[in-house]
Order: structure tokens, then sequence, then C-alpha cells
């Protein structure tokens, strides 16, 4: 409606919007509205354009933590690297995608009594720990072709045993005094921590005592959970997050003291 020219060719009032002045069938309206459209949509284009750049730029910025990871994950068992002069890296030959037996794969920076290193965690389907052979190789290959003068604390293994010492207040229409369903089989709470432990942590994350009673509490005939103590083998730990030595969880529930109340 601002626009002069508009305004003489059909003698528009600015005091009123575009809707008052024209049909929503009129040939002007449609125009109007696919001409918005396609600018719309042009920007979105671009928009999303523009991420996909960042994002790849970030991803292949030699010697960066998504570098590493990527870097982690194309690791091929009984391969060797060599140079390549156009890229100036260190790669395979030849993709074989078979020998690729990591799964799992988490990098950090961290400061160690000054000195900077890189922590990368890796491992196996299932997130089974690499044979001290294939942890050989991993390292290898990462010193290999990762930057020059790193300091590298390369970790593979099982994933850390949690325990729990719980109070759940439950339903007893639901769930007995044992925690099982009274319709079918399993314990829902143990079912919600293992879950949790094993699918609601990212690999390489940190546990949370928060999100562990939300997912205790999202469990079928459970009232409210009050948790008592935390233990990662067998050490007591009062963290509200808890970084895991292994860069994974699993659960221990015979270590762990469930106490169900009404």
């Amino acid at each position: 409606m601002a626009n002069s020219t508009l305004q003489e060719a059909y003698s528009l009032d600015t005091s009123k919007t575009f809707d008052e002045q024209f049909s929503k069938v009129s040939l002007e309206a449609i125009f109007t509205y696919v001409f918005a459209v396609s600018i719309w949509a042009l920007e979105s284009l671009m928009d999303q354009h523009q991420k996909d750049i960042n994002a790849a730029i970030t991803a292949n910025a030699v010697c960066s933590i998504p570098w590493y990871h990527a870097q982690a994950l194309a690791f091929q068992l009984g391969h060797s690297v060599e140079y390549n002069p156009e890229t100036y890296r260190f790669e395979y030959p030849v993709i074989d995608e078979a020998s690729r037996i990591i799964r799992y794969a988490a990098v950090r920076q961290l400061e160690v009594q000054g000195v900077t290193k890189l922590r990368i965690h890796a491992s196996k389907a299932g997130k089974q720990a690499l044979s001290s052979a294939e942890l050989a190789a991993f390292s290898a290959y990462i010193r290999e072709t990762g930057a020059v003068g790193i300091h590298y604390d390369i970790i593979s293994q099982a994933p850390s045993q949690m325990s729990f010492t719980l109070q759940v207040t439950r339903d007893a229409m639901v769930i007995d005094q044992d925690g099982k369903r009274l319709n079918g089989n399993g314990k829902p709470v143990e079912e919600a921590i293992s879950n949790y432990l094993s699918d609601g942590i990212i690999y390489g994350s940190v546990f949370n005592r928060t999100k562990l009673i939300d997912a205790i509490q999202a469990a079928d005939g459970v009232k409210d959970v009050v948790i008592v103590q935390v233990r990662v083998g067998s050490d007591i730990d009062n963290g509200q997050n808890i970084e895991s030595p292994s860069g994974a969880f699993t659960f221990n529930s015979t270590n762990s003291v469930i106490t169900y109340m009404v």
C-alpha cells in the first residue's frame, strides 16, 4: 500500500488496508499473493543454503571437534592411510565400509595441569569396547591423521555401571510391592532407568539426575520418586551431572535398591 506507483494506478486510499480495497479473488490479490510467497520461498531457500554451507565448513575444518568426530567414525580396521598431496591430508586410498568398526565416538577438548588435550571416546556396535589391538590401531590412525603436536587421551571401555538407591511411591492398582506390572511382565521403573541410561544419554554426554527423575515418573504406576544415592561402579557420586569415564552408562539392577511405597 506504500508503493506510490500502485497508489496512482489504482487510486488507493492509504488509510485503508489492501484487503479493504481489493477482492480476495481479484487478479491483483492473486498476483500479490504469488509474488509474496515466491519471495518468502526464495529467502527460505537462501537461509537454508547458508546454514548448509556453514555446517559443511564446520564439519570439514581440519582438526576441529566435528572433524575429529568424523575421522573417528571413518577409521578402517586393517587399512593404512596414505598422504594425499592434493588435500594435504592422510587418507584411505580405498573406502571399505565393512572395516569401519567405530559406531560411537565423542570428542572433547580439556586442559589437564596446563596441557590442552583431546579426549576421544570410541566404541563398537552395542557400545562395546575395542580390543587392545583395535585400540592400538585406532590410536595410531588418530595420531597419523590428526594435527601434529596434539596430546590425545583415547579411551575405549565398556559402559560404566550405575546403580541406585531409590524410594518410589507406586500406584497399587498398576504395579505391586516388588515393582512388577500387575497386568503383564516387566518392571516399569527398572525399564525406565535402563532406557534412559542406554538411549536417553548421547554417547560422551553426561548423566543428569533431574532427567532420570523425569524418566522414572513417566513410567507406568509411578506417582513419585526420590533418589537417595547414585553410584558409578562402587563410588558414590552426589553430583547433579555425572560424566562417564567410558563415555556411556549401563544400569546395574543387581546392585540397586528400590523401595516401593504406597
